[in-house]
Order: C-alpha cells, then sequence, then structure tokens
C-alpha cells in the first residue's frame, strides 16, 4: 500500500513540475519570442486620457492582441509599468510578444526607428515602405486627408522622422501631415482660399514627378499653368504614370490612351487630386514660377531638360535627345 502512496505521489510530483515548465514555457513564449506571421492582421485601438491600465488590458483581450490577460497584468505590474502606459491610438500586429506590445503601450525610447520620406513619392510607394518598418499600408492608404478630402495624397510631407517602431501608423500619419501644415502654412496665407491652394498643391505634385531642380521647376511650372490658361492638356507623363504605375520618363501611345482623370493627355485641367508627395521646392515653384517663352519640354536620360517654343522645335528634341 505504501508503495502504492508513494508511486501516485511521485507522478503527481512529475505531473506538477511538468505542468509548472509548461506554464513558464508558455510565459515566456508569450512574453518574449511570440512574433506575428506573415499575414498577420493589424489592429489598431485608442487609448484615452486617464484610461486605466486594467481597462486598456480589458480592450486588448477583446481585440485577441493578448491571451492571457492575467499574465500580461503580472507583467506590467513587474515592469512597475502601470502608470506610463501613454494616450494616443495605436496599431499593433496580431501575435506581437506581451514585451514588444508593452515598449510601444509605454513608448519605449529603444522602440524608435527613424524613417524618411523622400520628395515625389505617392501614397502608395509610402505605405509600400511603411509596411518593410512594421506599420500598416492599408491603413495610410485608406485615411482620410485633411480639410475632408478624400485623399492623402499630397499631405504626407516628405521629411526625416523619428517614431514608434511597430507603434501606430496614425501616429506617422499624424506626424507627416502635421509636418506639411508647418510647412506649408505661410503659402496656404499667401493663396488665402484653400480651393486655391489645394490647385497649386496639385501643381507642385506634377512638377516633382516631371524634373528636378530649382529653376527647371519654375520653368515647367510657368508652361503648365499657361497651358491649362488657353485650355491645352496638361499633357503630362507624370499623370498618366501614377495611373498605370510606370515610371518611364517617356510614356507609351498605349498609356497615352488610358481612360482616367489622371490622364493629362485626354482630359483638360488639373487631375482631381495631387499625384505625390512634394517637397517645399516644388511647391514654391507651384506658387512662385518662372515667366517664360517655352511651350513644351522634355528630360532625356540623364535628367537634363530641353525646351521649345514650337511643336517643331520640340519633335526635333524628342528625335535628337530619346533616341
Amino acid at each position: 500500500m505504501k508503495q502504492v502512496i508513494g508511486g501516485i505521489l511521485f507522478c503527481v510530483g512529475i505531473l506538477s513540475l511538468m505542468l509548472g515548465a509548461m506554464a513558464t514555457g508558455f510565459a515566456a513564449n508569450e512574453i518574449y519570442f511570440l512574433r506575428p506571421t506573415k499575414d498577420a492582421a493589424s489592429v489598431s485601438f485608442m487609448v484615452k486620457e486617464g484610461e486605466r491600465a486594467s481597462a486598456v488590458i480589458d480592450e486588448l483581450v477583446k481585440l485577441h492582441l493578448i491571451s492571457s490577460p492575467l499574465l500580461f497584468k503580472l507583467y506590467v505590474r513587474a515592469r512597475h509599468l502601470e502608470g506610463s502606459i501613454q494616450i494616443g491610438t495605436f496599431s499593433v500586429m496580431r501575435g506581437t510578444s506581451m514585451s514588444r506590445l508593452l515598449k510601444i503601450l509605454t513608448h519605449d525610447g529603444d522602440n524608435e526607428i527613424t524613417i524618411t520620406i523622400p520628395e515625389g513619392w505617392t501614397a502608395e510607394e509610402i505605405g509600400t515602405y511603411l509596411e518593410t518598418q512594421g506599420f500598416s499600408k492599408k491603413e495610410v492608404l485608406s485615411n482620410t486627408g485633411l480639410w475632408g478630402v478624400v485623399s492623402l495624397e499630397g499631405f504626407l510631407f516628405p521629411d526625416t522622422y523619428r517614431v514608434w517602431a511597430h507603434g501606430g501608423t496614425h501616429e506617422v500619419i499624424d506626424k507627416m501631415t502635421k509636418r506639411f501644415l508647418e510647412q506649408t502654412n505661410p503659402y496656404f496665407e499667401i493663396s488665402k482660399k484653400y480651393q486655391v491652394f489645394y490647385q497649386k498643391l496639385i501643381m507642385a505634385s506634377i512638377v516633382e514627378r516631371e524634373v528636378a531642380g530649382t529653376e527647371d521647376r519654375k520653368k515647367v511650372a510657368d508652361i503648365f499653368w499657361r497651358r491649362l490658361a488657353i485650355g491645352m492638356p496638361l499633357q503630362a507623363d507624370s499623370t498618366v504614370n501614377y495611373v498605370t504605375h510606370k515610371k518611364t520618363p517617356s510614356i507609351s501611345s498605349q498609356d497615352r490612351a488610358t481612360d482616367s482623370p489622371y490622364n493629362t493627355y485626354r482630359i483638360k485641367g488639373l487631375p482631381p487630386t495631387p499625384i505625390s508627395n512634394p517637397g517645399l521646392d516644388a511647391i514654391r515653384a507651384a506658387l512662385e514660377p518662372t515667366k517664360n517663352n517655352y511651350w513644351y519640354f522634355l528630360t532625356d536620360p540623364k535628367g537634363n531638360v530641353h525646351y521649345a517654343i514650337t511643336l517643331d522645335e520640340h519633335n526635333k528634341n524628342k528625335a535628337r535627345y530619346l533616341k
């Protein structure tokens, strides 16, 4: 009988050790080693001012971002970070470890990264880049723009930013749009009306994609404004490339036939929205163009811009520089 009882106690002891080890392994995996899968969904949520840590944790459970609220509460308490959770909108991928999630929620300084958005990138290109940095491309493209416009295109100011790694996409967008407002406010004041400024922003976005260099941008902006004034189509290859997603300096005849409000070979006037996110240089060019007598221009494969007054001169430039 003693042997039977001893055997039972031994098995219970082994089982307890196994369960303890399993629990320890589960906890370690959830806290430190868990990683999102490639197709993991990105979930956005908001932490409001004055919201208690327990309420935030309850919300994380509802959103299926943590599997064990007790374990997360114990981990937060062990780190003494109950009062360090920041307010704001966060975007977290399902499957994120608790340690990473807590760093995001507390804006841990070690969790900052630098992102650089070049001048002239489209929202699509910015979204693709941000996705490689742990953010949501879908959220970049689905956000409503400033002043009620339907797109953020044009308002994502190109610059270098310090942001929280794998934090909220909304926070990154907020930084870029705020920088846009800061940098362009003097020019908006000059334009007086939003619609006037928006048209100039659209022009700046086209000029940004057409040519490089301050003087060329100012000349090309003047050419485009004068074309608009006489009812001549802009015939800007960059607006067609915006639809076809190509980056060719000279588009094909098939591309020119594309049925789109962005095809400035087929429509007169500006496209409905900006086609890129221009820098200040292009914005200044659209606002303060350099008057000239040219009506045509082209950029050769080396990036040099060649101007012409007549269509005949322009065609000769094509034959000479676009071989």
